[in-house]
């Protein structure tokens, strides 16, 4: 929470030093990201309208997904940084450098929450605003949380969250207000909290416990 309202600030502080102005820059002719097109795909119906035009940052997050999940069940690394946040004692009583993977798996989802800002400040629009995340970060770790933090399991509820803020912003088109369709993609997280808070509970009481036993 501390590097968060740190970072909220510090970008608020960063853009005032720079060009005197505390809304954001979009008084700077900034630069924005190369849209990729796959050959052929743009011609297939309704297929081609979703995924044609995207930025390089949307098809890498795509890339992310098999990566990760690579990384997380089919390397050293990834069976040290599992085995370091379920048991960090046990983990160093094995050898394992506990503070090093800790600090190396932080950098690592720095550095993809990194390519989420990118993508919002350079794919979604082309200039900065403080606190222009509108609250996604929160709904990040929602998908965390829904897709039972695992790599796959993740990219899918993102995806549904995805889904839910691209179906907002169509009926912002239609006669809907628009309060009631911002309330969209956050009304779908608070679902997916509670759905997951009660699949949890239910499976805690699936688990015979020692006195049962």
């Amino acid at each position: 929470m501390g590097l968060n309202l740190l970072a909220s600030g510090g970008t608020a502080y960063a853009v005032y030093s720079l060009l005197d102005d505390k809304g954001g820059t979009s008084g700077l002719e900034s630069g924005s990201l190369p849209t990729v097109t796959l050959p052929g795909v743009e011609n297939v119906p309704v297929l081609g309208d979703v995924v044609s035009g995207q930025n390089m940052v949307t098809w890498l997050a795509f890339l992310a997904a098999p990566f990760v999940a690579w990384l997380f069940y089919r390397t050293r690394f990834g069976f040290h940084l599992r085995a370091v946040g379920e048991m960090p004692d046990a983990a160093a009583s094995v050898g394992i450098a506990v503070r090093r993977v800790q600090y190396t798996g932080l950098a690592l989802s720095g550095a993809l929450a990194g390519l989420a800002g990118v993508f919002l400040s350079m794919g979604y629009v082309s200039f900065f605003v403080r606190d222009m995340t509108a609250g996604r970060g929160f709904i990040a770790l929602a998908a965390v949380f829904l897709g039972g933090m695992r790599p796959w399991g993740v990219f899918l509820a993102a995806l549904g969250f995805g889904a839910a803020e691209a179906l907002a912003v169509q009926l912002g088109s239609l006669d809907v207000p628009p309060q009631l369709v911002s309330t969209i993609p956050y009304a779908m997280t608070l679902v997916a909290l509670a759905l997951y808070a009660w699949r949890r509970k239910r499976r805690g009481r699936a688990v015979p416990t020692a006195a049962s036993l």
